[in-house]
């Protein structure tokens, strides 16, 4: 080490005046070792002990002495600025499945073509230095959807403080996405400082690309934090406020960033779960060893996390541990979490029951991460808390909407398969109410349309294996004249809903013997629910002609009784 430099540290280390014991015992070995004994300890790869020294000095002003952090991470941070971003079209076999934009789509569909963008590191390098980590991840659309706010968020003429805050369901990859950010913020800005802080992580200093120093805390860096020049990047932990170019990426608990958000100009953003074909395109891409089926059933248990259905997706005991958590759960505590609505009632279990919906990355909604948790929740509260559930799906509350639309679905599905009384109501002009009986139905699942077998079958309530478009929930068959015969049914708690023409139109080609559409409802809805209207695809009213059949099928009401039929009993 030269001279100079054992003199600037050995001078800044004799000012501090506040240190804690072990501190001081570090700063006291130091001095009394000399500089060939702090060569040595700079040198070494207790990455501990330097981080404690670094944390005391305060590195980011000094503007030069020892390198910390390991060579692959300092390896990252030399080659992030040269990843390369490739793009090309993958073909995906999708079995059963929606094409993007088009919730609609036939369910026919087997192989669909995708452009997926990746962004790749050089010279045998990993995202921060992971031995046997990631050298390569995939950027789904958000994150790009995300950048695009953030480019504004730096391009705006203002002089108030600049930050954003993304946060979402846990697992979705925000500390990728930081990655990411800053290799796009080298690409707009080119030279900048930067502080980056991560939970469990020294937290780096880089300067023009290169790691120069490091620290336990952001503090350490407060005199470039306070330049509104530098780029502070804060993954998972709390945000130290100071005037620079801030990005956090979190968990949906606020109190790491509440504070942070009060200052003028700084937002909060919510990044997307992933679509299942972008799981299945990052499959392709990134985890080509695992089985697409056990990538399948994973996407139906947890949905669109990847750290669940892909990164850990052979780690048999994690797997096991997400089950028995999700098993904990009791009847009382389901509805709890739903209440609650994420935020500060979050918990280790909540993540992986309950997910952030978004479409403009501001306001978003929270509801089951999969069908399979809402079946779940289901059969813990028909047990337990079926009275408490009942209120609950009958509450007019906008923020439970997502929780009480699917819970209400999963009900429907069962309840609808055994005999009952049921009141049904023809939304045609002067249509009134009738009580009739709903048969007993077996249940049958299908892939395709022209699966669904017609008139000459025992009773049947056809259901899709995957949740594919937004015309119908189900189909049912031979259920008897007073019910229409045949009839696709729809689940909804709300008074308007719409139903898209154009996948009315492929369901009834496919299967012309259902002449009803029944909109399955509660019983607050059901005496005032309306005729609903179509809508094109872009879910915008349609104005074209209707086509036939659709101009012959008859929409109707089916009140679901959830006060007077408890799941699993028959009432004749």
């Amino acid at each position: 080490m030269a001279s100079m430099d054992w003199i600037s540290w050995n001078e800044r280390l004799k000012s501090l005046v506040e240190v804690d014991e072990q501190r001081g015992r570090i700063k006291a070995k130091l001095l009394d070792k000399g500089p060939e004994y702090a060569k040595a300890l700079f040198a070494d790869t207790d990455g501990a002990v330097r981080a404690s020294l670094l944390a005391l000095i305060e590195p980011a002003g000094a503007g030069y002495g020892p390198i910390p952090g390991t060579q692959e991470q300092l390896l990252f941070w030399k080659n992030l600025e040269k990843a390369e971003l490739k793009s090309e079209t993958v073909s995906i076999d999708m079995e059963v499945d929606q094409i993007p934009g088009n919730q609609d789509a036939d369910m026919e569909v087997d192989k669909i073509d995708v452009i997926v963008t990746t962004l790749e590191l050089q010279d045998n390098s990993t995202f921060m230095g992971v031995q046997g980590g990631m050298s390569r991840i995939m950027v789904p659309k958000f994150y790009n959807d995300l950048w695009e706010k953030a480019e504004l968020l730096i391009d705006g003429d203002t002089p108030k403080k600049k930050g954003m805050v993304i946060t979402g369901t846990p697992g979705t990859g925000k500390s990728v996405m930081g990655w990411y950010f800053i290799f796009k913020l080298r690409e707009k800005l080119g030279s900048f400082d930067l502080v980056y802080q991560h939970e469990g992580m020294q937290t780096f200093y880089c300067k023009n690309g290169a790691v120069t120093s490091a620290g336990i805390a952001a503090r350490s860096f407060s005199r470039v934090l306070s330049r509104k020049d530098t780029v502070y990047v804060v993954d998972g932990v709390s945000v130290f406020d100071e005037n620079a170019m801030t990005f956090v990426f979190a968990s949906p608990n606020p109190k790491g960033y509440n504070v942070f958000l009060k200052r003028p100009g700084t937002g909060l953003y919510y990044s997307k779960v992933w679509s299942k074909i972008e799981i299945l395109a990052a499959r392709e891409q990134l985890y080509k060893h695992i089985e697409k089926s056990s990538v399948l059933d994973l996407y139906r248990k947890w949905g669109g996390v990847p750290r669940y259905v892909l990164e850990r997706a052979e780690d048999r005991n994690f797997q096991i541990h997400l089950d028995s958590m999700i098993e904990s759960v009791s009847g009382d505590d389901w509805l709890d979490f739903m209440t609650k609505v994420g935020g500060q009632g979050r918990t280790k279990i909540s993540d992986v029951i309950f997910h952030f919906r978004t479409e403009d990355y501001v306001l978003r909604t929270v509801d089951f991460a999969s069908f399979y948790v809402s079946e779940l929740a289901y059969t813990k509260l028909q047990k337990s808390a079926w009275a408490k559930t009942v209120d609950f799906l009958e509450r007019d509350d906008s923020a439970s909407a997502a929780f009480r639309g699917q819970l209400f679905e999963t009900a429907a599905h069962e309840m609808l398969l055994r005999k009952c009384r049921v009141r049904v109501r023809s939304l045609e002009e002067n249509g009134q109410s009738e009580t009739v009986d709903w048969p007993e139905l077996q249940r049958r699942k299908f892939r395709k349309l022209t699966d669904v077998k017609g008139e000459g079958s025992a009773g049947c309530y056809w259901k899709p294996e995957s949740k594919t478009n937004a015309t119908f929930d189900a189909v049912c068959t031979s259920i008897g004249a007073p019910l229409g015969t045949s009839a696709a049914l729809q689940m909804t708690i709300s008074e308007e809903h719409g139903i898209k023409h154009d996948g009315l139109d492929k369901l009834l080609r496919a299967i012309p013997f259902v002449k009803r559409f029944y909109w399955v409802v509660p019983a607050l809805i059901f005496e005032d629910f309306k005729k609903q209207k179509f809508k094109n695809k872009d879910s915008e009213p349609r104005t074209q002609a209707i086509s036939y059949p659709v101009s012959e099928v008859e929409q109707w009401a089916l009140e679901l009784p959830l006060n007077h039929l408890h799941p699993g009993a028959v009432q004749s």
